[in-house]
């Protein structure tokens, strides 16, 4: 598994107009969903180790991280995450690999600012900011079945990588959580299958608001400092050796270890805030009424009935699509 190159989060109404105009012209939409800044004031700097002694056996793929930082600051409105991936070419694989960088967002809650992007070779290190090719495009991968996600593919493609060059950018994503204020949460993956001499994990939120932690090895998880009114977690592992996997693993197996964050203390937390979103408040449409009453007219067991409303629920909803939050927002039945 290489290490992330992608931003994803929590998830404006994108029409299928737009979505095409997108395909057509991806620099005019590119413009609205990245940007260039500088670094956040709280994101804390790494002094990055270039010089460092490649591992005694590099794993295939061609290349090895020599850093990877990944921050989050928690508002009461949303996130923000900080990526900072320094990864160094050993072969012409890694050429192939890392030639490109593919950073993901949804406008519908998400802007991305990039910081730096660097190629460094001899020591001398090459700003890719305006040499670089910067391409949005839609990921509309289900078409077919009129599902439209409403997500873009920042793609930067580097220009002259070579072998022993090193790969050096940084961005953030900022979220705005609009299903469940107040809410946080996210999976890191914190294992790989090339090696890693650097990795730090770093959370910071109100310290009001208490964040779990879980991991999926037995690592032992250091516990928050708190300053002031902000509470601070800060992970950092050393010299991290690659783990192979399988490629004919089942696609649910995940073969390395990941950290899971949220301000919910366990699963019944989390459906107990779900179910809020069933609630519905309106009365229900005389054409409703009558499906509801014919389903039951037609009597049959309850497996029956309820196969019967999953087809009329396909047959009324196969054209309608939803992008963005609206995505992952139920709606009242009458709507459809």
């Amino acid at each position: 598994m290489r290490a992330p190159a992608t931003a994803s989060r929590s998830k404006t109404f994108l029409t299928l107009v737009s979505i095409c105009l997108a395909w057509i012209c991806p620099a005019h939409a590119g413009a609205s969903l990245y940007g260039f800044a500088s670094v956040p004031g709280w994101v804390k700097p790494a002094s990055v180790d270039y010089e460092a002694s490649p591992p005694d056996r590099v794993v295939s793929g061609g290349s090895w991280y020599l850093a990877l930082d990944r921050q989050y600051n928690v508002r009461a409105d949303g996130s923000d995450s900080y990526e900072h991936s320094v990864v160094k070419i050993t072969s012409t694989g890694g050429v192939d690999e890392y030639s490109e960088i593919n950073l993901d967002v949804d406008p519908s809650y998400e802007t991305l600012d990039l910081h730096s992007i660097k190629v460094i070779r001899d020591g001398h290190a090459n700003d890719q900011r305006r040499t670089a090719r910067i391409t949005a495009l839609p990921q509309e991968t289900e078409l077919r079945e009129r599902i439209y996600n409403g997500r873009y593919n920042i793609n930067v493609l580097l220009s002259d990588v070579r072998v022993g060059d090193i790969i050096d950018y940084d961005y953030t994503v900022h979220s705005r959580e609009l299903i469940f204020p107040g809410q946080f949460s996210t999976r890191l993956d914190i294992g790989w299958s090339i090696p890693m001499h650097w990795q730090r994990m770093r959370i910071l939120s109100p310290a009001a608001r208490e964040l779990f932690y879980r991991v999926t090895d037995q690592q032992k998880i250091p516990a928050p400092t708190l300053r002031g009114n902000v509470r601070e977690f800060e992970w950092e592992w050393h010299d991290l050796t690659a783990t192979p996997a399988d490629d004919d693993r089942p696609r649910w197996h995940n073969a390395w270890p990941y950290l899971q964050v949220s301000t919910s203390r366990n699963w019944a937390e989390v459906a107990d805030k779900a179910a809020q979103l069933f609630v519905v408040d309106e009365p229900s449409s005389a054409e409703l009424l009558n499906v509801v009453a014919d389903i039951r007219k037609a009597g049959g067991s309850p497996m029956s009935r309820r196969c019967t409303r999953c087809s009329l629920f396909s047959r009324y909803a196969t054209s309608v699509s939803r992008l963005g939050v609206e995505h992952f927002t139920p709606r009242a039945p009458t709507r459809f």
